[in-house]
């Protein structure tokens, strides 16, 4: 097994706001495990209703001032600006991994936490990035309400391929 693991068995960790939906996004718990694979550490994570999954390092920060008995909205460590936007362009990257931009993609936008991670965009692509969100959420919610029947938008897909490359 590695040494470089930056996380231990009884770490309590935080599943960061981009993190797929399964996987427990926001919630905190507990390191019962690790194991390497090609190119990359997984976690095995307990929470706090009994679950445990295997969880990407990537998909991990480390929380503080938790106790055993503490809700799940507990503090975690602040972002750093360069991990805002790794954590954007990753939810971004693995909206059009298969090619197209899905409303379930448009979803997984939505719940990302982009709104707080606007601010450490670069002035220069600021304005961009923050039309582009608006444009995914108003897909999402027009599709919810029965406004639209495609279940792709590839403009938006074209707008976010354009966005990925100023990251």
């Amino acid at each position: 097994m590695s040494s470089n693991f930056r996380y231990t068995w009884g770490d309590t960790v935080f599943v960061t706001r981009t993190a797929p939906q399964e996987l427990h996004p926001g919630e905190t718990g507990s390191v019962c495990g690790m194991r390497e694979t090609e190119g990359a550490n997984l976690y095995l994570i307990e929470f706090k209703n009994g679950d445990a999954l295997e969880v990407q390092e990537h998909q991990l920060r480390p929380a503080t001032n938790v106790g055993p008995d503490e809700p799940s909205h507990v503090h975690c460590t602040k972002h750093s600006e360069d991990e805002n936007i790794a954590d954007i362009k990753m939810a971004l990257t693995r909206a059009v991994l298969d090619g197209r931009f899905s409303i379930e993609s448009a979803r997984l936008i939505k719940k990302s936490g982009w709104r707080s991670a606007l601010k450490a965009f670069p002035t220069e692509i600021k304005i961009e990035a923050e039309s582009l969100f608006y444009f995914i959420e108003g897909f999402e919610e027009e599709v919810n309400e029965g406004y639209v029947d495609a279940e792709e938008d590839p403009e938006l897909y074209g707008r976010i391929l354009k966005l990925l490359k100023k990251l």
